[in-house]
């Protein structure tokens, strides 16, 4: 009986229509996803978030995939392309089932890669600033407290904040949090919430769980509770549901919520359906038959540089990475992007090859701001300095360099530089830094 519901001329369009859009997008999409925390949170999440707003049919997400797609030919993200998939699948459904809330779009951007990538790389910068406001704090409690990069100092006892202290997990936990409750009064009230109102409850969701991991770290210092330890995962669980759990809760079944719009059932034409599930199976199948790639990056070579580093060994490395080498020191200059582009954070790119990265700062060389950390991998320890040069300006701001690409097309390249001994790395720091490289 269930195979003959499935096999019907009800299911039969979408179910083929899912494959035919599986397979033409799988080996693009396999890279980009992961079956990571957030995934784990998704799928959890899923069955709770997933209800109709009506039983209107729409291509509106088929729509929205054909003009992704269309951006994807010309800028070539694959971020773009994710969301192209993202919003077929869910044309899939709208186009046969029914309008569905608001809710499950959201959901889906926040576990994509995009967000995970954006928030590693402006974690660095978040957790810095909390442990500089939570040593000052600390100042009042103790005779002794300071800050450095994320290393709070208490009567000379160190206490570091990794980026697990960070929280950055319990960042996206408290998000999923705040789309559980609000599916949950939609379906309770019947109601739907409009966009406006569940990104300003995400932007409060992140607010409370800054201000819960702002308290973790002040709690974590007062009882010395190191890593691993019971009473760091207990301190950990206290914040987050006296900081998050409990105010969202109260805070969104306050939120108002429009009554859902009851209409008559309206079927969309079955040409039109036809049109645009075509469109967009001709659409990926080009994609992949002209093999468009990521975003083609200029090769930095040598001769395009300023400067003559005649003392290196250049190498060019995949996706326009120089690598140059002497004794003592590693040196990779990567490519400028636009700035609404990832670029190649070395935050991401040394977790990559099984680095762990600790003592994560903001040091002043030659009157600049750098970003600094270390670099751990079983007894192997490197230190590392990184910045953006545009030749006239060198910045370790993401802000600055996002906005000066955007409003000045300054290109902005990452250079990032490694050695064993501290003392070399900030002495050619320096050096550099004196110099017009582009």
């Amino acid at each position: 009986m269930v195979f003959k519901q499935i096999i019907s001329g009800k299911h039969i369009f979408p179910i083929v229509l899912l494959l035919i859009i599986g397979i033409l997008s799988a080996s693009r999409i396999y890279e980009y996803t992961k079956f990571d925390f957030n995934m784990i949170l998704f799928l959890l999440v899923l069955p709770f978030i997933i209800n109709k707003r009506n039983t209107n049919t729409s291509i509106r997400y088929g729509v929205a995939s054909i003009v992704l797609l269309i951006i994807f030919l010309i800028f070539k993200l694959t971020t773009i392309y994710y969301f192209a998939i993202v919003c077929s699948l869910f044309y899939i459904y709208e186009s046969n089932y029914g309008k569905l809330t608001n809710i499950p779009i959201l959901l889906l951007l926040i576990i994509s890669p995009v967000t995970n990538n954006i928030s590693k790389v402006l974690g660095f910068e978040i957790r810095i600033w909390l442990t500089n406001w939570a040593s000052k704090l600390l100042d009042s409690i103790f005779e002794s407290s300071k800050s450095i990069g994320n290393i709070v100092l208490v009567n000379d006892n160190q206490f570091h904040i990794d980026p697990e202290c960070m929280g950055l997990n319990m960042m996206i936990l408290s998000l999923f949090v705040s789309i559980v409750y609000l599916s949950h009064f939609q379906i309770k009230n019947e109601s739907r919430y409009t966009y406006s109102k569940i990104i300003i409850t995400l932007i409060l969701a992140f607010i409370l769980s800054s201000i819960s991991n702002f308290f973790r770290i002040i709690l974590l210092v007062i009882f010395k509770s190191a890593p691993g330890t019971i009473s760091h995962e207990v301190i950990g669980l206290f914040c987050f549901l006296l900081y998050v759990v409990f105010p969202l809760y109260f805070i969104i079944k306050r939120i108002p919520s429009g009554k859902a719009i009851t209409k008559p059932d309206k079927k969309i034409n079955t040409y039109f359906k036809f049109a645009v599930s075509s469109v967009i199976v001709i659409l990926l199948a080009s994609i992949n038959i002209a093999n468009v790639n990521k975003t083609k990056f200029k090769d930095i070579s040598r001769s395009t540089l300023k400067i003559d580093l005649k003392d290196y060994k250049c190498e060019n490395q995949p996706m326009g990475i120089l690598k140059l080498e002497k004794k003592d020191i590693l040196m990779y200059i990567k490519p400028a992007v636009h700035f609404y582009s990832a670029e190649h954070s070395p935050i991401i790119c040394w977790r990559g090859t099984g680095y762990k990265i600790e003592n994560e700062s903001i040091i002043k060389i030659g009157g600049k701001d750098l970003n600094f950390c270390t670099l751990s991998k079983g007894k192997d320890l490197l230190y590392s300095t990184w910045w953006y040069d545009s030749g006239d300006d060198k910045t370790n701001s993401q802000f600055r360099w996002r906005t000066q690409n955007l409003i000045n097309q300054s290109d902005y390249r990452l250079l990032n530089v490694i050695s064993h001994d501290k003392k070399i790395l900030i002495d050619e720091s320096k050096i550099l830094l004196k110099k017009k490289i582009f």
